[in-house]
């Protein structure tokens, strides 16, 4: 349980550095996390300790998501969900051919967003606010 707590409390300081940051149009960094919302996933109570290596980087300035692959993994489907879980916006990208990938959002409502990332066998997910 103390575990937990401290899980949200770095959480919560996580998000309120991404408010602060994104009011004055500076890149933040965008946390990402093994997405565990599939069926069939481990779920909540089940304790699992492992390193993971994302060979990703992710950042949002304003309203450009910028993607950063320090390896090739093949194809990468980047998809944006709003806050009722609704499809905003979905690209597949090639980290063949190239590695740092710079998405326009401009299109998308002010608020938070969730941002899945997957290839191969890795689902990862992240939030965001967009001004």
């Amino acid at each position: 349980m103390k575990n937990l707590n401290l899980l949200v409390k770095h959480l919560l300081v996580i998000v309120s550095l991404l408010f602060v940051s994104s009011a004055f149009g500076e890149e933040v960094k965008v946390p990402l996390k093994p997405d565990s919302s599939k069926a069939g996933d481990i779920g909540p109570g089940t304790p699992i300790r492992t390193n993971v290596l994302i060979p990703l980087s992710v950042a949002i300035n304003d309203y450009e998501l910028a993607l950063f692959f320090d390896s090739n993994v093949g194809l990468v489907t980047v998809s944006v969900y709003d806050e009722d879980d609704n499809i905003e916006y979905s690209e597949v990208i090639n980290t063949n051919t190239e590695s740092e990938f710079y998405l326009d959002l401009s299109d998308l409502a002010s608020g938070t967003h969730t941002l899945k990332i997957s290839y191969g066998s890795v689902r990862l997910v992240g939030e965001f606010e967009l001004p």
